[in-house]
């Protein structure tokens, strides 16, 4: 039970890094794009 709890604890915070490695891949182009026409504005 404490070694489910362990091991539940180490990953949710991989899990959790997975889905933002994702949604980053997913939003890189759209912020290089935005950050681009911003650099160009300022």
């Amino acid at each position: 039970m404490v070694s489910y709890i362990v091991l539940n604890y180490i990953r949710a915070p991989l899990n959790f890094k997975v889905a933002l490695s994702e949604m980053y891949l997913a939003l890189g182009p759209f912020a290089v794009r935005v950050v681009i026409q911003f650099s160009r504005i300022v």
